[in-house]
């Protein structure tokens, strides 16, 4: 199978989880993204006019595996366009979607569009909907609730499925995660408010050997973020990570901190996740008041026979059902029944 993978020079999380997942299930030459993503094949992206007017500057992150594809310019699309058995519009964001716009407006396709769609915003792009009628949408926020997702097979005829963010396994640093060094692992930007509640109350537990990494978010070239290795590290050291919303009910950490064998503490969320992660199952969640946090924490590095048994279940959980090589063949799987 080859796709075309419509994207946007900026980084998007959740376009980067279904494109690294896609690259090892189909291999990097079936995956070509348009408009080329240079931070994708190891290059700074800073050719690019942002929204605004202002020039764009993004570089490869550390997460993120080199892969060795070749730009295509719009006649190369175009003129190989029934190379493709899918057209993804990976993005909601401007190039990708002007991307699609420039190619229908030069060729007719047959293949199946898929609009993959992972903002942390909920409301739904009916406007892209509407522009394009994709023939299945992915969405990274559906809630739980049902009230983001009422015109489905109703005014759109259109299947819609949750595509969560999902662990980025292949590039993870190796680390023993038997050695544990911490007891509690916290590192959050003070971007929400529960973030910096959390932090304040571990500080106030007075634990040992804790690894509590507060990041300024605001500060203009803050020094003090963790590097991806030094992050991901910490966590596979420590007994305990902490892990919580942010302005989105999602959050990357919680496909991170299991990859390891380090107990999860998260809380409940609002958006619909397939194979979710269950209570004292393979994860702890806490009440979003913190009213349990404490006590839960402390029972836990009490019982670290017990802990390490659910940390083990959380991790072989996550490598079963949220990679993102997973996720992918999940997106493949559903998109081929509508083509």
């Amino acid at each position: 199978m080859k796709v075309l993978f419509l994207c946007h020079p900026e980084l998007d999380i959740g376009e980067y989880c279904l494109f690294n997942g896609l690259c090892e299930l189909l291999g990097d030459e079936n995956v070509v993204t348009f408009p080329y993503k240079k931070i994708y094949n190891g290059q700074i992206a800073n050719d690019y006019v942002l929204d605004d007017g202002k020039k764009g500057y993004t570089p490869p992150y550390d997460y993120m595996l080199k892969r060795n594809q070749k730009p295509q310019t719009i006649e190369e699309i175009v003129k190989n366009i029934n190379i493709f058995d899918l057209v993804i519009l990976a993005s909601a964001r401007t190039y990708a979607v002007n991307a699609l716009r420039e190619i229908r407006s030069k060729v007719k396709f047959s293949q199946p569009l898929v609009f993959h769609e992972s903002e942390d915003y909920e409301d739904i792009r009916f406007d892209i909907i509407n522009e394009f009628r994709p023939t299945v949408f992915f969405k990274r926020t559906i809630r739980k609730d049902g009230k983001n997702q009422f015109f489905e097979n109703i005014k759109y005829n259109l299947p819609i499925y949750p595509f969560p963010l999902s662990a980025i396994v292949n590039t993870a640093p190796k680390v023993d995660d038997g050695d544990k060094k911490y007891s509690v692992w916290h590192v959050q930007g003070n971007t929400f408010e529960l973030r910096e509640r959390i932090h304040k109350l571990l500080l106030d537990m007075n634990l040992k050997n804790s690894f509590l990494h507060f990041v300024d978010s605001f500060a203009k070239n803050s020094s003090n973020a963790l590097s991806y290795r030094d992050f991901m590290s910490t966590i596979a050291q420590s007994q305990i990570a902490v892990c919580s919303r942010g302005w989105s009910d999602d959050m990357q950490k919680r496909m991170e901190i299991p990859v390891y064998e380090t107990l999860m503490f998260t809380h409940v969320r609002g958006y619909i996740e397939p194979n979710e992660f269950e209570n004292q199952k393979h994860c702890i969640f806490y009440k979003l008041d913190l009213s349990d946090l404490v006590e839960k924490i402390g029972y836990y590095l009490q019982d670290e026979n017990e802990a390490r048994r659910i940390a083990k279940e959380g991790k072989n959980f996550l490598y079963k059902y949220h990679t993102s090589t997973v996720r992918a063949k999940e997106f493949i799987d559903i998109t081929m029944r509508y083509a």
